[in-house]
């Protein structure tokens, strides 16, 4: 695995905290280019928070996702303790074995994701109607 272009956590001010503590100071942004990759660890973060509570939920442990989701247990501990950077695709799996981590999800008001895909989108069809 390749080193990434920044580590999420790194932008919090508190690292050790980051995918586990719903409040969390974070670094301050001096750029536009710097504000994006804050923005983007903010959401990490969040959706970090949400898959364990979800794993939690379930009660499987970290493990068993990890193994569900198709990826090694280091990768997916990593992701949520914000070392390696999270893909739309790690989310969206998590929709689909945890339903109602992403926004999508959520707006769907559906535990599972899957069901959103069949209907084209949110609230219409493939044509957005």
């Amino acid at each position: 695995m390749t080193d990434p272009r920044y580590r999420p956590r790194d932008l919090s001010a508190e690292p050790l905290s980051f995918g586990r503590a719903s409040l969390v100071a974070w670094r301050l942004a001096d750029s536009p280019q710097s504000k994006a990759l804050l923005i983007a660890a903010q959401l990490q973060h969040e959706y970090a928070i949400r898959i364990r509570a979800g794993i939690e939920r379930t009660g499987s442990g970290l493990k068993a996702y990890a193994s569900e989701a198709g990826m090694s247990y280091d990768r997916a501990g990593k992701m949520l303790r914000g070392e390696i950077v999270m893909r739309l695709e790690d989310i969206a799996t998590a929709d689909v074995i945890l339903g109602g981590v992403s926004e999508l999800a959520r707006a769907a008001g559906r535990s599972d994701a899957a069901v959103i895909s069949n209907g084209g989108g949110v609230g219409g069809n493939a044509s957005g109607n």
